[in-house]
């Protein structure tokens, strides 16, 4: 049996998988910050979901752009303990065979691509609106080739005076928390929706200008919550745009949460 998981600055979720399917219900705990911790915390919950037994193969995404050989994250806003540390070794030692990894939002993407809403579809610009802000570009059903990854969630989309401002530092859900002190659970105003949707949609155009996607599927907690409206973000999108004929369909995510799951078992 393979193990797969996904590793989101907020939530981590384990799984077994065969045959690029999930077998039977996901693990889901709260990521801890500290490695150490985290890596004690995974051993734990998997030996219990492998029944004692040792995985055949493993893979799974993690928060973060990671380095060329993608044995370590350079940078994670939202684990910045795990900057750096041993991942890929220290996850081999732990269930002792390879193990391969990949960002989170990546994994999601080719999950929809694959058995997901994108699944009709050949062109596939995926974002996921969770704690941050991250997304991919899925070709032909396979990640599309990079030199570092991809990171749409740090476009610039405002600016002022001198300060400039990233999607995910507007619309994330730590952007909910920390810039617009919403409570967990709590309803942004109507302002604050159409200023959430406004930007969302600015940064919709961004990736459609530069990916040319067929399909744009969005994801993540935020998405998936209701907190932005789909239908305003597809009117702003298409208000603004000039360049091309039309905009590109914007379709939720059909996996949800276990999205980023699905893609791990499909790279297996």
């Amino acid at each position: 049996m393979d193990l797969v998981f996904d590793i989101g600055g907020t939530t981590t979720r384990l799984a077994l998988a065969e045959n690029k399917q999930l077998v039977g219900e996901p693990v889901t705990f709260p990521t801890p910050q500290n490695f150490s911790e985290a890596v004690a915390t995974l051993e734990s919950s998997a030996k219990q979901l492998l029944n004692g037994q040792l995985p055949a193969k493993v893979a799974g995404g993690i928060a973060g752009p990671f380095n060329s050989d993608k044995s370590t994250l350079v940078s994670a806003p939202n684990l910045p303990d795990w900057i750096g540390k041993p991942i890929k070794s220290e996850f081999e030692r732990i269930f002792q065979t390879s193990v391969i990894l990949e960002n989170d939002t990546a994994l999601g993407g080719l999950g929809e691509a694959t058995v997901g809403a994108g699944k009709d579809f050949s062109i596939v610009a995926y974002l996921a609106v969770g704690t941050g802000v991250g997304g991919c570009r899925i070709v032909n059903k396979q990640i599309d080739q990079n030199a570092q990854g991809f990171e749409p969630g740090h476009q610039i989309v405002a600016q002022n005076e001198r300060n400039t401002f990233t999607l995910e530092q507007l619309i994330s859900g730590a952007a909910l928390k920390n810039r617009y002190n919403l409570a967990e659970g709590e309803q942004p105003s109507e302002t604050l929706v159409d200023e959430l949707a406004w930007q969302l949609a600015v940064g919709l155009h961004n990736l459609t200008l530069i990916w040319s996607p067929e399909v744009i599927i969005l994801g993540g907690g935020v998405i998936n919550s209701g907190v932005i409206p789909l239908p305003q973000v597809q009117a702003y999108m298409q208000n603004m745009m000039q360049t091309f004929a039309e905009i590109p369909q914007l379709l939720p995510s059909q996996l949800q949460d276990k999205a980023g799951l699905f893609g791990a078992a499909t790279i297996l």
